[in-house]
């Protein structure tokens, strides 16, 4: 299942037929079932594989009565973290003239395929080199921050200070022999 160029709406209803496969037998389309505000299922995650490997959201899935489905299902999923989706990767849009970290979301979509609604972030005002977007929790199917160059950058553009995460580096050393004497 791709991640681009479907809203997170589209996301999570692909997710559930992908694992109901009688949602489409019996025409539950995305139109006849309503998304809940999902919420984050807290853990004590000790590495990234916990973090980004595990169901960290919970959602409520309601039928439409007006479209003849009824009931409603708690489920269980995997939120996206977008810092970690395109985790050694810059991005950049051509930030001209925009004011707002909402301005970015079509450049965004535009770019690499992401499709944010503006609902799902926390709106903040835009200066500088770059942006981060943080999204607020309401998003179904994006969680974290993403940090936004606003300069239009080649896509194999490389950000050091994502790649190099340890600074204080052992390993060079000299003997305390001299050159000359050694060889004598």
């Amino acid at each position: 299942m791709s991640l681009f160029g479907k809203s997170p709406n589209e996301l999570v209803y692909d997710l559930i037929v992908a694992n109901n496969p009688l949602m489409t037998k019996l025409n539950v389309t995305i139109d006849k079932v309503s998304f809940a505000t999902p919420s984050h299922i807290a853990a004590q995650d000790a590495t990234d594989d916990e973090k980004y490997g595990r169901l960290n959201t919970s959602l409520k899935v309601s039928g439409v009565t007006d479209k003849n489905v009824i009931g409603s299902v708690n489920l269980s999923y995997r939120r996206i973290y977008v810092d970690h989706l395109f985790d050694g990767r810059v991005i950049s849009v051509d930030g001209t003239g925009k004011t707002s970290t909402t301005d970015l979301l079509p450049l965004l979509q535009e770019k690499y395929g992401i499709v944010i609604p503006s609902t799902d972030i926390r709106t903040a005002a835009i200066s500088g080199e770059s942006a981060t977007i943080t999204f607020n929790g309401s998003s179904l199917a994006w969680i974290g921050n993403l940090k936004v160059f606003l300069t239009d950058m080649n896509e194999d553009t490389t950000d050091l200070t994502q790649i190099i995460k340890s600074t204080s580096l052992e390993g060079m050393s000299y003997e305390e022999t001299p050159p000359d004497e050694a060889t004598a």
